[in-house]
């Protein structure tokens, strides 16, 4: 994971909101103030970007358009550099800014997946399974910010 390199789509036409080339969207978004949040999700989604994030956070197409509430379809559809609509972008950023998130408090992409893929007590099912909704996000969220402060 040292290697890892800014996915070329995802990276901001005008470079003022990264400074560092190194640094991975998928990692570090969590970490960026809100207004810079705003700008990525107005630049949109790309099928390439999609593309990178799905290999990054080692999701499937039928999990994704499950979280994005659109058909299987309609993701396949797009090619390279298109976008998808507005809420498909919101939506991106969002499972975005929970995984950037979770990957830093757990420390290690694989223990995070491991904690997303199994059975949660506290929220009824696997927190995996709660990404179609921004409550969803925002509870699964909440509950890695209790796991980090100790509070069960």
């Amino acid at each position: 994971m040292d290697n890892i390199k800014f996915p070329i789509s995802a990276k901001p036409k005008d470079n003022s909101t990264i400074n560092n080339p190194q640094e991975n969207i998928f990692l570090t978004f969590f970490d960026l103030p809100g207004q810079v949040k705003l700008k990525w999700v107005s630049k949109g989604v790309s099928k390439k970007m999609l593309e990178e994030l799905k290999i990054e956070y080692g999701l499937q197409y039928d999990e994704l358009s499950s979280f994005l509430n659109v058909s299987d379809r309609t993701l396949h559809l797009k090619k390279g550099e298109e976008k998808y609509s507005n809420h498909v972008a919101d939506k991106v950023f969002a499972i975005i800014d929970l995984y950037s998130f979770g990957i830093s408090a757990f420390s290690a992409f694989e223990i995070f997946h491991e904690w997303m893929t199994s059975k949660s007590r506290v929220l009824g099912s696997r927190p995996i399974e709660l990404l179609d909704s921004y409550i969803g996000i925002s509870c699964v969220k909440d509950e890695i910010k209790r796991l980090i402060y100790g509070h069960f």
